[in-house]
Parts: structure tokens; C-alpha cells; sequence
């Protein structure tokens, strides 16, 4: 959704296509939208225009002029990521999206859980995104988490229910990796934040916690302005409706605490409802440290959810994997040094 398929020449069109769909009749709904519209158009398209006076575009005149589906699809997940920072969700914002969709032919996850979400079916939204995000497709790919999740429900596609003394010892030995490693500087992010170990009843599952090698590697911290950074950069560098779908939920949960995050349909008590996240991006430089993750995260050479082993890189110096995924040497962060 980050201008992969759409580029410089297109910026007028797709910004007048965004306020066609998202732009109502009453203006925006909330100022962010314009905030995040300028400093995406700005910072990846080098395209600086006025959103509230911008002539829309028709979905007739953008299907004509977008004529691949990858272009079309793109801008429909950039409509969505506009919607998710609203709550609630207004329904004419909701329809015009869908009927955008289906004039420019596209479907997508990202359109059903938008359409749950406006109207109020958050565990069913909730349910489905972490499903068909990328966190389920793994979860799925893992026989033991797979077999969690038909024991424990939704719950199981980001939590651990049952002990995995492997799973637990092979996360505890990173605290044995050589200093200034991938695998040391994970731990002491671990230990300094107080977490729990995959493998552990009421910890992170093995599948979600990739995320948290990503926020190593990257600097971010794991705050929920955070969250939805590393979720930014996950999704440029993936390229994939399962990344980007991640990341429109992470906006969804930490900016306008819409998804239930880590729902409550569990049968372990013990686990009780997480706290309700809000305005994650209200902070001064959010959204430049957004789009730093997003620029950065075109550069990464691989699909950081993918394609590799963290475990095989553990004892490489963490400096040097950052100098591989094209990072600063510092990381990301809203306060650089």
C-alpha cells in the first residue's frame, strides 16, 4: 500500500481518487487523515497539494488511468488505512469505500474487516485479522500452535496457552549469545520490558513474536507508537496483502482502539482483556518516524517474517544485520541521538 505499484506521476490522481472516497461531504473526519495524506504523498511521492480543496477524482476516471489490478488494489488499502483511523467508523465513510472497491473491481481481507469493524462485529474483525495477517498464516504453518488454536480460540493466533519447554529454552539460551548480538540485544530488550518467553502459558506465540526480532533490528521500541511502526515497516518490506493487512489493524488498535486487542474469547481465565490503546500517533514526530519506517522498510532485503531463521542469525552483531537491512547504525527511533 506504500506506493509499490503506483508511482510519482501517478500522485495526483491517486490523492484525487482518496478524496473522492474518504473526503465526505462534511470534510474529513478527523485531522490525522489529512496529517498522514501529507506526509506520505510528501515524503514517497515528492507530491505537496492542499487536501481539503483538492478536486476529487471519479472511480470511472482512476479505472480507466490505473489500468493494473496491483495499482488498484494499493489504493484501495490506502482508502481502508484512512478509515481505520476513525472511531467510530462512520458508515457513509465505509460505503463509499466499498463502492470504490467494487467500481475499480477489488477485494480484499482489508475491506472485510473495515466493513465488520463499521459495523461493531469487533471479536469477528478481530478474529479474521489475526488469521489473515500474516501472524495466522504462520500460526497455521505450526502444527503445534495450529492444534492451540482449535483447543483455545482466537486467543491462540497471538498468545501461547500450553508449555513448550523447547520452544521457552531455545528464547531463554539467547541471553548466552555474545554481546552486541541480534540474540543478546533481544534479551535484554525481553528482560527490560519484563515479557514473558514464548513457550510460556500467557506469553507472545512463537509466530507473533517475529515481530519482536523486528523491533531489534530496527530500534523501535515496543510502545504503541511503536507497534504500529514496526507493523509499517513489516508491510513495506513484505509487499504482501498479509503484512499490509497487519498493519491496517495495528492502526486500527493502537490509533483509534478499534480491534479487540488479544480478544477475551478464551477459556483461560486467567488471561484476562487487554488494556484499550488510543492516539498512538498524537505525539510530536509520529508520523515522520512512520514514514522513516516505511522508507526504510522498502530498502530491507528480505520479508522480515518470512524468509528467515532469527535464531540461525542470533550471534551475528546486531550493527552488522543493520547494516545488511540498509538501517542506520542507531535504529529507529521517534528522538534520534
Amino acid at each position: 500500500m506504500f506506493f509499490i505499484h503506483n508511482h510519482s506521476a501517478d500522485a495526483s490522481l491517486l490523492a484525487r481518487a482518496l478524496v473522492g472516497a474518504c473526503r465526505l461531504p462534511t470534510g474529513w473526519v478527523e485531522p490525522i487523515q489529512i496529517e498522514w495524506l501529507d506526509t506520505l504523498f510528501g515524503g514517497l511521492l515528492d507530491f505537496y497539494e492542499d487536501f481539503e480543496t483538492l478536486e476529487p477524482a471519479s472511480p470511472a476516471d482512476v479505472k480507466r488511468q490505473l489500468p493494473s489490478p496491483k495499482q488498484r488494489v494499493e489504493l484501495i488499502e490506502l482508502m481502508v488505512c484512512l478509515v481505520m483511523f476513525c472511531n467510530p467508523i462512520p458508515k457513509p465513510l465505509c460505503r463509499s469505500v466499498e463502492h470504490w472497491a467494487e467500481a475499480l473491481d477489488v477485494n480484499s481481507d482489508a475491506l472485510v474487516m473495515m466493513g465488520d469493524l463499521a459495523h461493531h462485529r469487533q471479536d469477528l474483525a478481530t478474529h479474521n485479522w489475526y488469521r489473515y495477517s500474516w501472524i495466522g498464516r504462520d500460526v497455521m504453518q505450526r502444527a503445534d500452535q495450529a492444534a492451540q488454536l482449535e483447543t483455545h480460540g482466537t486467543m491462540a493466533l497471538a498468545l501461547n496457552f500450553e508449555a513448550d519447554q523447547q520452544e521457552a529454552e531455545q528464547w531463554r539460551q539467547l541471553k548466552d549469545s555474545p554481546p552486541g548480538s541480534l540474540g543478546k540485544s533481544l534479551h535484554q530488550m525481553h528482560e527490560g520490558m519484563n515479557f514473558k518467553l514464548p513457550g510460556e502459558p500467557g506469553a507472545t506465540n512463537a509466530s507473533l513474536a517475529k515481530h519482536e526480532w523486528v523491533h531489534t533490528i530496527t530500534g523501535i521500541n515496543a510502545s504503541p507508537l511503536g507497534e504500529i511502526a514496526v507493523a509499517a515497516y513489516i508491510a513495506a518490506a513484505g509487499r504482501s496483502a498479509e503484512t499490509t493487512l497487519a498493519f491496517l489493524g495495528t492502526i486500527s488498535i493502537f490509533q483509534a482502539s478499534l480491534l479487540n486487542y488479544h480478544t477475551a474469547q478464551s477459556q483461560t481465565e486467567a488471561l484476562a482483556r487487554y488494556p484499550r490503546y488510543g492516539d498512538a500517533l498524537a505525539e510530536k514526530g509520529a508520523l515522520d518516524l512512520l514514514l522513516a519506517a516505511i522508507q526504510y522498510g522498502m530498502l530491507c532485503p528480505v520479508n522480515p517474517v518470512k524468509d528467515l531463521d532469527y535464531f540461525a542469525i542470533a550471534n551475528q552483531p546486531l550493527l552488522e544485520i543493520r547494516t545488511q537491512w540498509h538501517l542506520p547504525a542507531a535504529g529507529l527511533s521517534l528522538h534520534p541521538n
